[in-house]
């Protein structure tokens, strides 16, 4: 049994840097409390309209919880790794934001000057635990605190190749050198709150033009842009070659969640993307935010309801930040909010 935690703990959410003053995490995350996936692996739909995606990486929810009860919960089908912070830091290779939940360097990771790199093998564990029972792991690229941009075309492109290197299917690094090994992610969530978005689009093509040669697997492209448009650091004409977009529907009052330019900038959303599937993008706890766009579960399941009928064809589901709080949020009757959300994206 874990004891109950109480305490101020700083949470980097996907758009913002909060304090909380409470935490309660008590026992392991209950099976019961899940909705759990048996052995057989489910298949991913990502046409679907009532999927889930979730991310995990930045609270300290995510060293108590981990990976695996996210992936054992059926509700979920996407859980991205927050955050690729830098593409080119030490030696050149990336610095990632995860190292809570990894051991130190290996030799050669060292002998390089990848000081921005570290040994995951638990974690590739769980990732390959996850994708055996049909959850899509994406690795995420910025967040708050990134400095993930490029200063030329050729840059961007090496960029693309660095990453699918060091974490997608190239095979141009020994496995010492990528933090999973030999395990490879599902795709890429691109998150850039630099404000400086030049270059994504040769970026997010090169990478689709490396997904293509490996045809064995199929991988995926999300971006999480603020609400409101332009938003500068990620152009539309890279949002338009992504599969999923899910808009971060707070931390900015114009187009929060119960905001009253909510609506409009859903539809606008709605609007200006063709090919990829719009997620609603949400806090899945209260101290999530300090600007608003949090809704206890009845008022989000409104909202939910609200969202799929501005997106029509282009509604996906919901983004919620994070899994693991998501799971510990739990309404009157026990029920989580990752529950609450897809039984909410599958009423009809």
């Amino acid at each position: 049994m874990r004891s109950q935690l109480v305490s101020t703990v700083l949470i980097s959410t996907a758009s913002l840097a909060i304090n909380t003053d409470f935490v309660e995490l008590g026992s392991q995350t209950s099976a019961k409390q899940l909705s759990l996936r048996d052995a057989t692996p489910e298949t991913f739909d990502s046409t679907a309209s009532s999927n889930i995606a979730v991310y995990f990486g930045r609270t300290n929810a995510t060293q108590r919880a981990g990976l695996l009860p996210l992936c054992q919960d059926s509700n979920i089908n996407i859980v991205v790794l927050a955050f690729i912070t830098k593409i080119f830091a030490g030696g050149g290779y990336p610095e990632i934001a995860f190292d809570e939940l990894c051991d130190e360097p290996t030799t050669e990771m060292r002998t390089e000057g990848a000081t921005g790199l570290v040994s995951c093998p638990g974690l590739a564990s769980d990732i390959a635990t996850c994708q055996s029972l049909g959850t899509k792991i994406l690795i995420g690229i910025g967040g708050q605190k990134g400095n993930a941009t490029f200063s030329s075309p050729a840059e961007a492109e090496k960029g693309a190749g660095m990453l699918w290197n060091v974490f997608g299917g190239g095979l141009d690094l020994n496995a010492t050198m990528k933090p999973f090994g030999n395990v490879t992610i599902d795709g890429f969530d691109v998150d850039n709150e630099t404000g400086d978005g030049s270059y994504y689009e040769d970026f997010v093509a090169a990478l689709l033009a490396l997904f293509r040669q490996q045809s064995t697997k199929k991988y995926y492209l999300s971006a999480a842009p603020g609400c409101n448009y332009p938003y500068v650091g990620q152009p539309l004409s890279m949002l338009s070659l992504v599969d999923f977009v899910w808009p971060q529907f707070y931390g900015a009052p114009s187009c929060n969640i119960g905001s009253n330019g909510f609506n409009d900038s859903f539809a606008g959303w709605t609007g200006r993307l063709d090919g990829p599937k719009l997620y609603l993008g949400a806090p899945a706890f209260a101290a999530a935010v300090t600007n608003g766009g949090y809704e206890d579960p009845v008022a989000f399941t409104e909202t939910i309801l609200a969202a799929r009928s501005l997106g029509r064809t282009k509604f996906g589901g919901v983004m919620l930040w994070d899994g693991p709080y998501a799971q510990l949020n739990k309404d009157s009757e026990g029920k989580d909010y990752v529950n609450v959300t897809k039984s909410a994206l599958l009423q009809r």
